[in-house]
C-alpha cells in the first residue's frame, strides 16, 4: 500500500503464499489498484513464485493499465464465483486479472513478462483476463466456461499448452509468435500471426480449433493430420 504510482518493486526469492488485497470482495495475493507499478522479481520465475489459493486470485491489476509483474511463476490461483448478468470479476482470471475502472476486460490493461501461469482455475479466463503476457508459459489452468489459458488476452513469444476443457484462447485473443499445443480445444473468436497451433482437440478433429478467427503467416495442424499453411490474411 506505501508503493507509489511509478515505482519500482523488487522482490527476492521465495514462496509468497499468505497476505493479500481485497478487489470486488475477492481475495487477490498481490492487487495492484489505481496505480502503475512495476514489479519484479530478483532472482527469476524459478525460484520466485505467487501462490493462489482457495477463494484467492494470485495477481489482480484493478484500474492499473501500465503496470507490469515480471519474472514470476504465477500459479495455484482460483477464482470460480460464477456471477450473473455482466459483473463476472469473481469468476474471472484466476492467475492474472486487468481490470479497468468500469469493470471491463480490454486487454493490455496490464502486462506480465517472463512469467509461468499454472494450475489456475476459474469460470472465465482461467490462467489471465485482460492483459497481455511477452515469453511467458501458461500451462495447466482450467476454466468451466470458456479461454482456460486466456480470455480477451494478447499473447507475445508465448507458449500455450495442456491447458483443458474449452477453448484454450477466447474472445478476442490475439497470439503473435506463439506456439499453442496439447491443449483440450484450440482458439476460438481470436486471432493468431506467424503461430503455430497443433494437436488441441482431445484426439478427434473438432472445427473450434480454427473458428471463428484470423490466421496470418501461421501453420495450424489439425489431428488428422491435415496442414494448412497459407502467406495471405484468411478468415475462417
Amino acid at each position: 500500500n506505501a508503493a507509489q504510482s511509478g515505482d519500482e518493486i523488487r522482490v527476492k526469492p521465495g514462496v509468497y503464499d499468505e497476505g493479500g488485497g481485497y478487489y470486488n470482495n475477492w481475495n487477490n495475493r498481490v492487487l495492484i489498484q489505481s496505480k502503475v507499478l512495476k514489479i519484479v522479481s530478483t532472482g527469476g520465475k524459478d525460484v520466485t513464485h505467487i501462490v493462489g489459493g482457495k477463494n484467492i486470485r494470485c495477481v489482480c491489476m484493478a484500474n492499473a493499465k501500465g503496470s507490469v509483474v515480471e519474472g514470476f511463476t504465477i500459479r495455484d490461483g482460483e477464482a470460480t464465483y460464477s456471477q450473473s448478468g455482466t459483473d463476472t470479476v469473481n469468476g474471472s482470471g484466476a492467475g492474472v486479472l486487468g481490470i479497468s475502472a468500469s469493470k471491463t476486460y480490454a486487454t493490455a490493461n496490464g502486462c506480465i513478462v517472463d512469467c509461468v501461469v499454472s494450475n489456475c482455475v476459474a469460470v472465465r479466463g482461467g490462467g489471465m483476463r485482460g492483459l497481455t503476457a511477452v515469453r511467458c508459459w501458461i500451462t495447466e489452468n482450467d476454466a468451466s466456461n470458456s479461454g482456460p489459458a486466456g480470455r480477451k488476452c494478447d499473447f507475445v513469444n508465448c507458449l500455450v499448452t495442456r491447458n483443458y476443457t474449452t477453448q484454450c484462447l477466447y474472445d478476442g485473443c490475439k497470439a503473435v509468435n506463439c506456439t499453442i499445443v496439447d491443449n483440450m480445444r484450440g482458439a476460438q473468436s481470436s486471432s493468431l500471426f506467424n503461430s503455430v497451433m497443433h494437436n488441441n482437440s482431445n484426439g478427434t478433429v473438432d472445427e473450434r480449433n480454427l473458428y471463428p478467427g484470423t490466421l496470418l503467416n501461421r501453420c495450424v495442424t489439425r489431428v488428422d493430420g491435415y496442414d494448412a499453411f497459407k502467406d495471405t490474411p484468411q478468415p475462417v
